[in-house]
């Protein structure tokens, strides 16, 4: 009874440090990722970005999920027929609408825990947005390192202001960053700008400094090259995409997630000069 005693205090601890499905970025075959949260599911596979709707979640058991269809809302249900730290087997319960993944024998999606084999150091990106003519010169600096330091400077040249933001990552951050980056094509990592400079009109050139995704969206007017540049370190291997378009690179998901990044350190920052 005395051994029994101090494992009955540890058992409550060990059962709550076991990881949820929601913590974890699950791989499939194919590379193709998904990850759960409370009310919605992400989908990633290549170049494209799905958002599933989590309509009902019964631990251990089974989920359903829920997409917008051409002919209305569509559900589809997986069963959960293994779920460890490291494995995530699902079973769908008829023909499969959304098609996941690649099927096994007996017809079951074997994902894994994308961290497998991950390991993240750091990773820089550098951009500008020029134009003369609307006396426009913006540069933007972004680095983070495997230890959650975050470094953003940003540089109105025209009105020769500048904002250097030094907040480290919350922990939460850093998790959605480093199971983004787990999920991604980055061996792949090519330029897919056509090479011509994206452009902004007078109007939007007054927003670009408050708001950062309109350098996204800009699409008329006359800019010059942006000079973009991405890297990033991980797996002991360096990965480098370049190139004139504002993001030297199409993955939207980890778009997102730095020009979001960028915007809401910057307002955290308190000093908001013109460029933002």
């Amino acid at each position: 009874m005395k051994h029994l005693l101090p494992f009955l205090f540890l058992f409550p601890a060990l059962v709550f440090a076991q990881p949820k499905i929601s913590d974890i970025m699950w791989k499939g075959p194919n590379n193709e990722c998904i990850q759960f949260f409370k009310k919605d599911a992400l989908y990633l596979k290549g170049h494209h970005t799905q958002w599933f709707k989590v309509v009902k979640h019964v631990k251990n058991s089974y989920f359903i999920l829920s997409s917008e269809h051409i002919d209305g809302i569509v559900e589809q249900q997986y069963d959960i027929v293994r779920f460890t730290p490291d494995t995530l087997i699902l079973a769908p319960v008829g023909r499969d609408i959304f098609r996941l993944s690649k099927p096994n024998d007996n017809n079951q999606y074997v994902f894994v825990n994308s961290l497998q084999g991950f390991s993240f150091k750091k990773l820089h990106f550098s951009t500008s947005v020029i134009a003369p003519s609307l006396d426009l010169n913006l540069q933007i600096t972004l680095t983070l390192d495997s230890l959650g330091n975050s470094r953003i400077k940003l540089h109105d040249d025209y009105m020769n202001q500048t904002n250097v933001v030094t907040f480290p990552m919350t922990k939460a951050e850093y998790k959605q960053l480093i199971l983004l980056l787990s999920a991604v094509d980055l061996d792949n990592l090519v330029d897919k700008s056509s090479g011509i400079p994206q452009g902004v009109t007078s109007f939007e050139a007054v927003y670009l400094r408050s708001v950062p995704r309109v350098l996204i969206n800009a699409n008329s007017g006359n800019t010059e090259c942006s000079n973009s540049h991405f890297e990033i370190h991980y797996n002991n291997q360096i990965k480098i995409s370049k190139g004139c378009a504002i993001v030297p690179f199409y993955l939207p998901v980890l778009e997102n997630f730095i020009w979001d990044y960028i915007t809401n350190k910057t307002v955290m920052s308190g000093r908001n000069p013109m460029l933002f």
